[in-house]
């Protein structure tokens, strides 16, 4: 009498094959919907810091009187994006002079991260954006500012 009862009480070895391969479906169905989900959430994030920059470079323009942060204080470009970075998060001259004592900035609290290759350097040279070397990419020519971590993204 013992013994029928466990057989009563525990599943078979069908039962639990059923119930494995039902998880699986589920699984199969959920996990492309999530990994989805991610990379638009990526994509917003990225079109989100694309924006928060733009605009901080669009006020540094203003209060510079049309120098961008690109600019060095003779006026010439420079092909460092360290002092790219550097002119938006600390305080500078109106000539574009970083200067602790600065009347203009910070823009930046902190230069965001691209959110697919997890770069935040600058890269400022010919080469069009999207060359995957470094995380956004400044156009001197244009003043565009764009990610640089792949072709499909450099055009948002």
């Amino acid at each position: 009498m013992h013994i029928s009862k466990v057989r009563k009480l525990a599943f078979s070895f069908f039962e639990l094959a059923i119930v494995l391969v039902i998880i699986g479906i589920m699984a199969a169905i959920a996990i492309p919907r999530v990994l989805a989900g991610s990379e638009q959430a990526k994509l917003a994030a990225l079109q989100a810091s694309l924006a928060a920059v733009r605009d901080q470079i669009d006020l540094y323009v203003v209060e510079h009187k049309g120098r961008g942060p690109n600019l060095n204080k003779n006026g010439n470009p420079t092909a460092s994006g360290v002092q790219f970075v550097r002119r938006l998060m600390e305080t500078t001259e109106a000539d574009g002079e970083l200067d602790a004592n600065g009347l203009y900035g910070p823009y930046l609290a902190k230069f965001p991260r691209n959110p697919f290759n997890r770069k935040t350097d600058v890269r400022i040279d010919g080469e069009p954006a999207g060359q995957g070397t470094e995380g956004w990419h400044f156009d001197q020519e244009s003043g565009v500012f764009s990610a640089d971590d792949s072709p499909d993204h450099a055009s948002l």
